[in-house]
């Protein structure tokens, strides 16, 4: 275990076979986003709590997450140890390298985790409860370099979105700081051929 945040440098062939697994790379992307214990992955997931501690154990072999701290079970008897894993975004050449079949499983479970959370947020009826809530949706007619300059933005953004996230933290002392969890994704992809777009 570390103090200084855990990094990792390059997705090597090994690394990315470990998470060319969805469920194993689902619980990579939840562990970038705050520490989670096992029993806590296996109770959001809905996964049996031994497969949770086998992926756990195979990504923590390879690098990828990194032990946290431990916290005694509120009846004694088993310690619960607490993960995290650092947030990675590949970029345009990056992800070009990538096996198709690798993008496939990885596309897949973030799209199924945010389809998942879109569907939670309208059950609780939390989606449109913000005045500042954002719902865009912009199809347009584009080439090769206009879906660069597309990507690019949304690279940008990510960072500034990032940015927000730590100065939040900043303030989280003071003694009106009320936090909520936001969700922000960004999406850019090929329309289906017969796409009504693509008849423009």
């Amino acid at each position: 275990m570390t103090d200084k945040p855990l990094a990792i440098q390059a997705f090597t062939p090994r690394l990315l076979k470990v998470l060319g697994h969805e469920r194993r790379y689902t619980i990579f992307l939840r562990l970038g986003e705050r520490p989670w214990t096992c029993e806590e992955l296996a109770e959001d997931l809905g996964e049996d709590i031994k497969r949770i501690y086998e992926d756990v154990g195979v990504l923590a072999k390879e690098g990828a997450i990194e032990l946290t701290g431990k916290e005694a079970s509120p009846k004694g008897g088993r310690q619960h140890f607490r993960y995290r894993a650092t947030r990675y975004t590949f970029d345009a050449d990056e992800w070009d390298a990538l096996p198709a079949l690798q993008k496939e499983t990885m596309s897949v479970a973030i799209s199924r985790l945010l389809v998942r959370e879109l569907a939670d947020a309208f059950a609780a009826g939390t989606f449109d409860s913000h005045p500042n809530r954002v719902l865009v949706r912009f199809p347009l007619i584009t080439d090769d370099e206009g879906i660069k300059e597309v990507n690019a933005i949304t690279m940008r953004a990510e960072r500034e979105v990032a940015e927000v996230a730590l100065r939040s933290i900043g303030r989280s002392d003071a003694a009106d700081w009320s936090p909520v969890r936001l969700t922000v994704a960004f999406l850019s992809f090929l329309s289906a051929a017969d796409s009504p777009e693509n008849s423009a």
